[in-house]
This record gives structure tokens, sequence and C-alpha cells, in this order.
């Protein structure tokens, strides 16, 4: 299935940032969890916040506000991690808040709203307005996935206590 554009009936899991409603595809989502602190990585490219320990495995905890030109902010006790398989790894997306699952009507492509080819990202009319749907297998890309191997490779992060 591609899941930039997720098949008739399937459900995708809703959330917001900065007011934007955002979507993936539920069968992508691992599982969604109260945040954490994240611990900074040196190296690691802008769009990623740091790394996270989940239970012994460190994930990579992407800055998807600095992805999509929104204003950047400190995590919030009242924020979400939404934990999404991308590719063979799991990447950790901060979220101000999930929202629910939704099923998706009707698609329209990126190239149909911007007249662009977008990888990554395609559009869905909802009650709402628009939902941007994510494409987890483009979260991240091959350079930012090295550059994260490099940054955790030289300091490993502490336990996942709760932002202060």
């Amino acid at each position: 299935m591609d899941s930039a554009h997720p098949q008739s009936g399937s459900r995708l899991v809703t959330f917001r940032i900065e007011g934007l409603l955002l979507g993936l595809d539920l069968g992508a989502v691992v599982r969604i969890e109260r945040a954490a602190a994240v611990t900074p990585l040196s190296g690691a490219p802008p769009c990623l916040m740091g790394a996270l320990n989940h239970h012994g495995r460190i994930l990579p905890v992407l800055d998807l506000r600095r992805r999509l030109g929104l204003p950047t902010r400190p995590l919030e006790p009242t924020d979400q991690f939404v934990l999404v398989r991308c590719g063979l790894r799991t990447v950790v997306v901060p979220v101000d808040r999930v929202e629910g699952l939704a099923t998706p009507g009707p698609m329209l492509s990126p190239e149909e709203v911007v007249g662009a080819p977008l990888k990554g990202i395609g559009l869905m009319a909802s009650l709402d307005g628009i939902t941007v749907i994510q494409d987890p297998d483009h979260l991240l890309n091959p350079v930012e996935e090295t550059a994260f191997e490099s940054a955790i490779a030289g300091s490993q992060p502490s336990g996942s206590e709760p932002p202060a």
C-alpha cells in the first residue's frame, strides 16, 4: 500500500501540530505515549530534536514543526509522542495532541493543490478542512539517517523522563 495515499477503508491516526491537522496511516503507527525528555545530539541534522531511550532502544525524535516550517517550541508536559514505523526504524514524532482515528475521504494529490511534485505528503478533504497525510517512509531521508547514526555513536541518551 502507498502510505502517502491510504487505500479505501484504511484508517488514519490524526493529530495537531500548531493548529495544523495531520494524519498517518494507522498501520505505520507503533504507539502513542506521553512526551518525555529528549536528549539533544551534537552533530544531528536540524530536523532532529535529539534521541529518546525507549525501553532500551535509541530512537530519533523528529522535529516535524521545523520540517513543516512551523515555529519551534520546547516540549510541553501535555504534548504526546507518536512512534512511527519509518522503513526499518521507529521514529518519534512530538505532537501537540492526538485527535483520534479517521477514515480518509476524497484524496487530492499534492500536485493538484500546489502544482508541483512533492514526496511524502498527500492531502485529504475532511470536515475540518484539509488534513495533511504524512508518508512515514519519507519522514527521514538517507542523509538524515546517516547523520543520526553518526550522532548517536558518540552519545547515549539517558532515561525517558517527562519534560519539565
